[in-house]
C-alpha cells in the first residue's frame, strides 16, 4: 500500500469512527419516532460506506467494487430522511407536490442506473479492464445528478422550515448540504478531467468526518424531529428550477464532450463555444420575466390543485400596498399590487369624478396615459356596478355576445393592450376600476382567477375609499377651522357695531362739541383698524402660541377702557401697579378683554356702572371686570355660559365668553365668573406674570 493509500485509509477510517459514535448517540437518544429510525439508518449507511472506502485502499479488489453501491445507498437514505421530514406537511395541506415528486423520481432513476453500472462492472459485463471512457463519463454524470437532487432536497427542507425552528436544523442542513455540495464539486471535476482526483477523493473522507458533529448538534436540538415544515409554491419553483438548471448543464456538458471527441481539430473550439453559449443562454432564461411567468403558469397549472398560493399572494399584496420606500402614491401601489398577482406589466386606475364620469387618475407602468372618461350611466359601468363583474376586455372586443352585446367603450378599442377591468367595490358601491395590461405569458382565466380578482378589488377599493374619506375629512376640518374663525370675527364685528351704534346715538346730543367730534373720529379710526385686523384673522392659520410676546397688560387695559369711555363714560379703571407684564399675543388678549368689557357694558344697558381693576398676587396678574347689571343664575353660569352659541342676549352669538376663556387658557391663565341675579357679575382673569414683570419686582414706570 502506497503512502497516499495510507493517508486515505486513515482519513476514511476516522470518518467511519466518527459515524460509529454518531450512530451510537442516536440510538441511545432515540425517542421511538420514525424520523429517528431514518436518521439512524442514514448514519449507519454513512459509517458502512466510509469503512468500505477505507478498506478499499488496503483491499482494492475486494472492498473497491462495494464502495460505489454503498455510496448510492448512503445518498438514497439521507434523501429519504429529508423526504420524510418534508412529507409531514403533505397530509396537512392535502396537495400533490409534483415538483418534489419530480426530484424524487429523477433521483430514483439515477440511482437505478448507477446500480446497473455497478452490477455490470462487478459481473464483468463491461469492457476490460474496467469502464470505458464513455461509460466513466456517464457514471460521473449520474453521480453529479444524484448529488444535485440531494442538494435540492436539503435546500427545499431548509427554505420551508418555519423561521423559528431553523436554528434546530441549520447544522444538519449545513452538514448534509456540504456533503452533497462536495459531491457536486468532485464529480463535476471528474467529468471535466475524465478521472477522479486522488486528492479530492481523499479529502472527501475529511469532509465526512467534519459533518458528523454538526449532525449530532441538530439531533440534540430536535430529539423528536417535530418541526413546522410547509411547502410553498416559491420553494417548488426554485427547487425545480435549480434541478432543471443542473440537468441542463449536465446534458450540455455531455454534448460538449461529444463535440470534442468527434470534432477533430475543431473539437476544443466547439466545446468551449458550446459551454459559453450554454451558460449565456441559461442566464438569459433565468433573468427573463416572460420565461419566469410562463414557468410559473406551468407549475400552477400542472403541479397544484389551486392556481395560487393565497398566503404568499396576500402577504405580497399587503407588503406592496403598505410600502412607501418607492415614493409611489397609494393609488399607484394598489395598481402595482394587483398587477403583480397576475404578472401584468402595467395598469391604470379609474375613479369616479365630480362630473358624472369615471376618469383615469393614476397608472403604474402602463404604456400610454389614458385621458378618456367613462360616464357613470354607461352600460360598461352599469355591468360592473350591478353585477360586480370582472370584464375581460379581449372577450368584449372579439365576442360582445358574452356581455349581452354590450358595445366596447372607445378607449377599449383604442388601447389593444388593455386586458381586464377589475371593479373596486366599497360597501357594495362601485368607486372605480383598474384596467390591467395583458400579462407577459398567455393566461386563460377561470373561476379561481375571477374570485381572486373580485376579492383583491374589494380590498383595494377599501384602501382607496379610506384615503378619499381622509382627504374629505381634512378638507372638512379646514372648513370647520375657517368657520370657527369666522364666527369669532362675526362676534367682534357685532361688538364694533354696538360701539358705533352707541356713538351714533350720542352724536345727536354732542355733535356740536369739538371734543366729541375728536373722540368720534378716533373711535371710527379704531373701528376701521380693528376690522382690518379681523379680516387678517380669517387668513391667519398659524399655530396658537407661535407668536408669544411680552404684553403690557396695564397699557392694554388703559387703551381699551379709554376707547370705551368715549361712548360709555361710566367705566372706571383701577390699576394698583401701573406696569404689569404678561406673556401672550397682544391682538388675542385685546380681543378677549374687549369681549368681556363689551358684555359688561351691554349688561348694564346705560343704567349702571362698569369697573376694571388690575393687581398682582403671588406671581400672577389679577384683572377683574365688574358690572352692576342684572346678573346670571348659577345654573346658567355652570352649564351654559361657556358653551358655544348659548347666550342671554336677543341679538348675541353666544361665543364671546367661550372664545375669551379659550384665549386666557392658551396663555396659561384661568377665568372665573361670579354672578348673582339682580346684583351683577364679576369676572376674574388670572394670568402668569412674564419674566420681564418678575424682574421689575413691583417697581413702577413705563417702559
Amino acid at each position: 500500500m502506497t503512502e497516499f493509500g495510507n493517508i486515505g485509509f486513515v482519513i476514511f477510517a476516522a470518518a467511519s469512527v466518527a459515524f460509529v459514535f454518531l450512530t451510537a448517540i442516536l440510538v441511545i437518544s432515540w425517542k421511538r419516532g420514525p424520523a429517528g429510525v431514518w436518521m439512524i439508518a442514514a448514519s449507519s449507511a454513512t459509517f458502512v460506506w466510509a469503512a468500505t472506502s477505507a478498506f478499499s485502499y488496503v483491499y482494492p479488489q475486494t472492498a473497491g467494487p462495494l464502495a460505489s453501491p454503498l455510496e448510492t445507498i448512503r445518498t438514497l437514505i439521507w434523501g429519504a430522511f429529508f423526504v420524510f421530514l418534508i412529507s409531514r406537511s403533505w397530509s396537512r395541506d392535502n396537495r400533490p407536490h409534483s415538483g418534489l415528486m419530480a426530484v424524487l423520481i429523477a433521483g430514483a432513476a439515477f440511482s437505478v442506473l448507477l446500480f446497473a453500472l455497478d452490477i455490470a462492472e462487478y459481473s464483468g459485463w463491461l469492457p476490460a479492464p474496467g469502464l470505458s471512457e464513455t461509460i466513466a463519463q456517464s457514471y460521473f454524470g449520474l453521480r453529479l445528478a444524484l448529488a444535485i437532487c440531494g442538494l435540492a432536497l436539503v435546500e427545499n427542507f431548509y427554505r420551508n422550515t418555519d423561521s423559528g425552528n431553523r436554528w434546530g436544523v441549520r447544522m444538519l442542513c449545513l452538514g448534509i448540504g456540504g456533503m452533497f455540495g462536495y459531491d457536486v464539486y468532485l464529480y463535476a471535476d471528474a467529468m471535466l478531467f475524465h478521472e477522479i482526483s486522488d486528492d479530492f477523493l481523499t479529502a472527501r473522507g475529511a469532509i465526512i468526518t467534519i459533518i458528523a458533529p454538526l449532525i449530532a448538534v441538530s439531533a440534540a436540538r430536535n430529539p423528536t424531529w417535530k418541526l413546522n415544515v410547509f411547502i410553498s409554491r416559491r420553494a417548488v419553483f426554485h427547487t425545480v428550477s435549480f434541478v432543471g438548471s443542473g440537468v441542463y448543464l449536465i446534458v450540455m456538458a455531455g454534448a460538449g464532450y461529444y463535440l470534442r471527441e468527434v470534432g477533430g481539430e475543431w473539437g476544443t473550439l466547439l466545446q468551449v463555444s458550446l459551454f459559453f453559449g450554454t451558460i449565456l443562454l441559461l442566464i438569459i432564461v433565468l433573468f427573463s420575466g416572460r420565461a419566469r411567468a410562463q414557468t410559473r403558469v406551468f407549475f400552477n397549472k400542472h403541479f397544484f390543485n389551486y392556481n395560487y398560493d393565497y398566503r404568499e399572494e396576500w402577504l405580497r399584496f399587503i407588503r406592496t400596498v403598505s410600502s412607501t420606500a418607492s415614493g409611489a402614491t397609494l393609488q399607484e401601489r394598489v395598481v402595482q399590487a394587483i398587477c403583480d398577482i397576475f404578472d401584468s406589466p402595467g395598469g391604470h386606475l379609474w375613479l369616479a369624478g365630480g362630473q358624472g364620469a369615471f376618469k383615469p387618475v393614476a397608472r403604474w407602468n402602463f404604456q400610454h396615459d389614458m385621458k378618456d372618461a367613462e360616464p357613470t350611466d354607461s352600460p360598461f359601468v352599469k355591468k360592473m356596478s350591478d353585477l360586480q363583474w370582472v370584464i375581460n376586455l379581449d372577450d368584449l372586443r372579439e365576442d360582445p355576445g358574452e356581455y349581452q352585446n354590450m358595445a366596447a367603450p372607445k378607449w377599449v378599442e383604442a388601447e389593444p393592450r388593455a386586458w381586464l377591468a377589475v371593479p373596486l367595490i366599497h360597501h357594495d358601491q362601485l368607486i372605480g376600476f383598474i384596467v390591467l395590461e395583458r400579462p407577459r405569458a398567455a393566461k386563460t382565466l377561470d373561476w379561481e382567477d375571477f374570485d381572486l380578482l373580485k376579492t383583491v378589488g374589494r380590498q383595494a377599493g377599501s384602501y382607496i375609499a379610506e384615503q378619499l374619506a381622509e382627504k374629505a375629512l381634512v378638507e372638512s376640518q379646514q372648513f370647520e377651522a375657517f368657520n370657527q374663525r369666522f364666527a369669532f370675527v362675526m362676534h367682534d364685528i357685532k361688538n364694533l357695531v354696538s360701539q358705533l351704534s352707541l356713538l351714533l346715538s350720542n352724536a345727536e346730543k354732542y355733535a356740536d362739541n369739538p371734543e366729541f367730534q375728536k373722540d368720534m373720529l378716533a373711535t371710527i379710526q379704531g373701528s376701521v383698524d380693528k376690522m382690518n385686523m379681523l379680516l387678517g384673522r380669517l387668513h391667519d392659520q398659524t399655530d396658537r402660541g407661535a407668536n408669544l410676546e411680552d404684553v403690557n397688560l396695564s397699557r392694554l387695559l388703559q387703551q381699551i377702557t379709554g376707547d370705551f369711555a368715549r361712548i360709555f363714560p361710566s367705566i372706571e379703571l383701577m390699576d394698583e401697579e401701573g406696569n404689569v407684564w404678561v406673556t401672550g399675543e397682544t391682538q388675542r388678549l385685546q380681543a378677549a378683554l374687549v369681549h368681556l368689557i363689551q358684555n359688561a357694558i351691554d349688561a348694564v344697558d346705560g343704567q349702571g356702572e362698569v369697573s376694571v381693576s388690575l393687581a398682582i398676587d403671588q406671581g400672577n396678574a389679577i384683572a377683574n371686570i365688574r358690572d352692576t347689571g342684572p346678573g346670571m343664575d348659577e345654573e346658567f353660569v355652570r352649564t351654559e355660559l361657556f358653551r358655544p352659541f348659548r347666550t342671554t342676549k336677543d341679538a348675541g352669538y353666544g361665543i364671546g365668553a367661550y372664545e375669551s376663556r379659550q384665549i386666557i387658557t392658551d396663555f396659561g391663565g384661568k377665568m372665573q365668573v361670579e354672578s348673582t341675579v339682580g346684583q351683577g357679575t364679576n369676572i376674574t382673569l388670572k394670568l402668569p406674570l412674564s419674566k420681564r414683570s418678575m424682574a421689575q419686582s413691583g417697581t413702577a414706570g413705563d417702559e
